[in-house]
Formats: C-alpha cells, structure tokens, sequence
C-alpha cells in the first residue's frame, strides 16, 4: 500500500509529465496512436496537410485572442488525415484541461462507428500512467468523470444528437 508521501511524489511526477504534454505535437507522438497506411500501430505524427491545419489554428487563436472562438471550414478531400487529426485534437483537448467538451458529428451510423474507432483505439494504447480514470464505456464517447470532461461522436439524423451541451470543440 503506498503511502501518503509516495502517492503525492508519484501525482507530481505526472503532473510535471503532463504540463510537458500541454504541446499537441509532443502529445501526439507520445500519447496518441493510429493505424498508419501499412495498418500498423504507431505513434500520430502529423502530415503536411495535418501540420497545416495546426498552423492556421494556432495563428487564428493567437490573432482573435486564446479565447475567442476559432471556426475553421475545410473542403477536405479523402485521405488526408483531417478527422485523425480532429479526433486526437479532441482528445487532446478534454485531457488537457477540466470542463472540456468535444464533439465529432458523422453523416452516418456507420461512419459514426469507423471515426469512433480511430479514438477508442487511441484511447486503448494511451500510456496507462498518463491516462485519467475513464468513465463508462460509452459507445460512442469517452468521458474523464474526474475531469468532468467529455468527447462524444454522434450523427446528424439523431434525434438527441447535440441537445443541451455546450462544445469547446466540434468536428463534423
């Protein structure tokens, strides 16, 4: 049974690992994991249609003030990675700060269910250290209780999708 003094050393040790973390890239290569082109598991390292889209949200946040809210619309083509990247970025941000909320709207049930893969994945390979207690598994959601932070996926043909929440980010 650890004690008092272990357990607070060891709570500082994750808090120091997890303010290193506050920067998405370094997240992603250390807590994020994607089946890659070869369907092997790794570590999300952003291409250049990722990385660009990274580069106009920080410039568009820092321009309108961190926090303002940044709309961002993308005629995305296929394969280029936008809802990986959208998911881990929704991940990010519920682990990274208490109270937040994120959600991916899909056009359909089973889109609903390939995009969810993507995150339930990541969540499954995340460094277990660093991972907050999860609440219920959740179909489509993963929740952080003590964190009262919450990422949902749902479609638009849903009936309740999206009633009474307030979103810190959306996808869809």
């Amino acid at each position: 049974m650890p004690t008092t003094r272990t357990k607070r050393r060891r709570d500082t040790r994750r808090g120091r690992r997890i303010a290193k973390l506050g920067n998405f890239h370094r997240w992603a290569r250390t807590c994020y994991n994607i089946r890659d082109k070869k369907r092997k598991l790794g570590p999300l390292r952003l291409n250049r249609v990722q990385e660009k889209l990274d580069e106009l949200e920080s410039e568009l946040r820092i321009r309108r003030g961190r926090h303002q809210r940044v709309l961002i619309y993308v005629l995305k083509g296929r394969q280029g990675g936008i809802t990986t990247y959208e998911q881990a970025k929704a991940l990010h941000t519920i682990w990274k700060k208490p109270g937040k909320t994120a959600f991916t709207l899909a056009d359909t049930d089973a889109n609903m269910r390939k995009i969810f893969e993507i995150t339930r994945r990541a969540r499954d390979n995340f460094p277990k250290d660093l991972l907050f207690k999860v609440g219920g598994a959740g179909r489509t959601e993963i929740t952080f209780p003590s964190r009262d932070a919450f990422f949902w996926t749902g479609t638009a043909g849903s009936k309740r999708t999206g009633h009474s929440i307030t979103l810190d980010r959306m996808h869809g």
